[in-house]
């Protein structure tokens, strides 16, 4: 008996055919939940699940001797394409932008070398990716439920040090906790300047 599509085959749509020949035109072919067949040659349309699918395909012979199959499909709705940056890109930055195509059931979500990206519709865009200086692998990979499907693209950074928006990042910071420091000092030396003016006043008493 010979069989299409393959044990072990993935597919990327629901919608297959599980069809063949059988040595004994005679016999007649069971799949599990999918009926009976005769006539020497097969073919039944099924529509798989996500994730794993399992059928087991029996051909009988009119002396009731049976051969038994056991097919494995995997249907995996996912995919991703990564349109930005391209392969082999050089970035004179530290961070890079990641941007591209996915398609999956709703609640699909994409991650950016674990970073987590913005999904709209069928596109995703992950921001202030970091980069180390030379080469670099950007492993993109989309998830839904069990399912996941993942691409790469290898770019390289020229930068040496931060980035721009990596300093105004940190004189943002900088700026802010230097200001909560002189808030915390100046209330302390009001304290102080309460506390010495209380003594003294006991003391004049």
């Amino acid at each position: 008996t010979s069989v299409t599509p393959p044990d072990g085959a993935v597919f990327t749509s629901p919608a297959i055919t599980i069809g063949g020949t059988l040595d004994d035109a005679q016999a007649s072919i069971v799949l599990t939940g999918q009926g009976v067949q005769t006539g020497g040659s097969f073919g039944f349309a099924l529509t798989l699940v996500a994730g794993l699918n399992t059928f087991v395909l029996s051909a009988i012979d009119r002396a009731g001797n049976a051969s038994v199959m056991t097919l494995r499909y995997t249907y995996n709705p996912l995919s991703i394409t990564i349109a930005a940056p391209a392969p082999g890109a050089v970035i004179n930055d530290d961070l890079a932008t990641v941007s591209g195509a996915v398609s999956g059931p709703p609640g699909t979500t994409v991650t950016v070398n674990g970073q987590a990206a913005q999904v709209t519709g069928n596109t995703f865009t992950a921001q202030n990716v970091v980069l180390a200086p030379g080469a670099n692998v950007l492993t993109v990979a989309a998830m839904a439920g069990p399912l996941t499907v993942t691409q790469t693209v290898q770019v390289t950074s020229t930068n040496t040090g931060p980035s721009e928006a990596t300093w105004a990042t940190a004189y943002t910071v900088m700026t802010a906790l230097c200001a909560i420091l002189a808030v915390a000092v100046y209330a302390a030396s009001s304290n102080v300047h309460w506390i010495v003016h209380a003594v003294h006043h006991v003391a004049q008493a």
